[in-house]
């Protein structure tokens, strides 16, 4: 497992992208992306480092939902939407807003039964679809029971001693995800997984 977490944040020391460049930002807003595929859970490091008052349970959501053919690699294509997510929810914590944003396809502010099912097999819900359209308002209400699968039920959070510091991460099945504001290096990685492995 603790292998599997390393390789899943590897992104680090990847020339594929560098997160503390501008041009990272401006790639992601741009409305023409272009350049190499990236990892689903390079998207989380990238959310995290420019917009850091979205939660990381948004982060992992947007990752599952812009990645149409779940594969886990998110395309040029996939980065356009990224771009739209981003400016329609404009931080917002609301993490069905979220959802909203993502699973809206044609910006009619309304989402279909479509746009459910994509919903529904994507972030592994089990409900009956409805066949009317549902505004923002209606589609929380709808959604709200799924809070717990969607946030990550098989995330267990835990606090971790790192020097002086204490460290909240949620631990996946294999990924480790920061919550702290600590800045998130290689080295901070290794001695939360020296901690794992006693």
């Amino acid at each position: 497992m603790l292998k599997d977490c390393k390789t899943s944040f590897r992104d680090c020391n990847d020339p594929k992208i560098d997160i503390e460049s501008d041009s990272v930002h401006e790639f992601l807003l741009s409305p023409k992306s272009e350049g190499s595929p990236v990892d689903v859970c390079e998207i989380h490091w990238v959310l995290r480092k420019y917009f850091p008052d979205i939660p990381q349970r948004c982060a992992i959501t947007i990752s599952k939902l812009i990645d149409d053919n779940q594969d886990g690699i998110i395309q040029r294509v996939e980065f356009n939407k990224l771009s739209k997510i981003l400016k329609r929810v404009k931080r917002d914590e609301d993490i069905f807003n979220v959802i909203f944003a993502a699973a809206d396809s044609n910006n009619d502010d309304y989402i279909d039964s479509r746009e459910l099912k994509i919903i529904k097999d994507k972030l592994k819900l089990d409900f009956e679809i409805p066949q009317t359209q549902l505004n923002k308002n209606e589609f929380k209400s709808f959604m709200s029971p799924f809070t717990k699968e969607i946030i990550g039920q098989k995330f267990e959070e835990k606090t971790v001693k790192i020097g002086s510091d204490e460290v909240n991460y949620l631990l996946g099945p294999n990924s480790i995800n920061i919550m702290s504001s600590t800045k998130v290096t290689n080295e901070l990685f290794e001695q939360i997984f020296e901690k794992l492995k006693k």
